[in-house]
């Protein structure tokens, strides 16, 4: 419960932080990955500390700034505890990474950007989403194609597509259940 409230106020100063780098600021950091490690060891806390975090408008990018910012803060946590949920957990995270995968063109989104795909590729990882991995992976392979040269630079797609390559190598699940897609990819 402390490591979580420790969180939530991490999440309400993210403006402050965010605008002078966290790198900069050390016990934040130290704050941050201590509950973060903390967290991990109760999937159910972690959960409901995500579930009480999330976008507001899951499918929606907000207009306002200070939103966006929140919702940066929620992908970069949500990262961390991709191993630590459930499956259906980590489906709601790639629903609510989704719209800013889709986001063609607005490099204001930039950060928000790549800390979707970020979370994206930790969810198409984490062992127990082999169920939900086939469902998504195609999608998303279409976001990167449509996205490579105005939103993603050529190291950035060149690391996305080998993760998914990596993914779909046996002697993974998701292999199984979609054998050609190391070969289409």
């Amino acid at each position: 419960t402390l490591a979580a409230h420790c969180l939530h106020i991490l999440r309400n100063m993210y403006f402050i932080s965010h605008r002078f780098g966290q790198p900069s600021l050390s016990p934040y950091l130290f704050v941050n990955s201590t509950a973060l490690d903390v967290l991990n060891q109760y999937p159910s806390a972690a959960e409901n500390m995500l579930a009480s975090t999330r976008p507001v408008e899951m499918g929606k990018i907000p207009v306002h700034p200070l939103e966006r910012l929140l919702d940066l803060f929620f992908f970069n946590t949500a990262e961390h505890f991709t191993l630590t949920v459930s499956a259906v957990s980590n489906e709601s995270l790639l629903n609510a990474a989704m719209p800013y995968i889709q986001a063609q063109g607005d490099h204001r989104l930039g950060e928000i950007y790549e800390a979707a795909h970020s979370l994206v590729l930790a969810v198409f990882t984490a062992p127990q989403n082999a169920d939900i991995v086939p469902k998504h992976v195609p999608i998303y392979v279409e976001n990167l194609m449509s996205s490579f040269p105005h939103m993603l630079n050529p190291r950035q797609f060149r690391l996305a597509i080998k993760s998914i390559i990596r993914l779909a190598a046996p002697p993974s699940s998701t292999s199984r259940s979609m054998p050609l897609m190391q070969a289409v990819i």
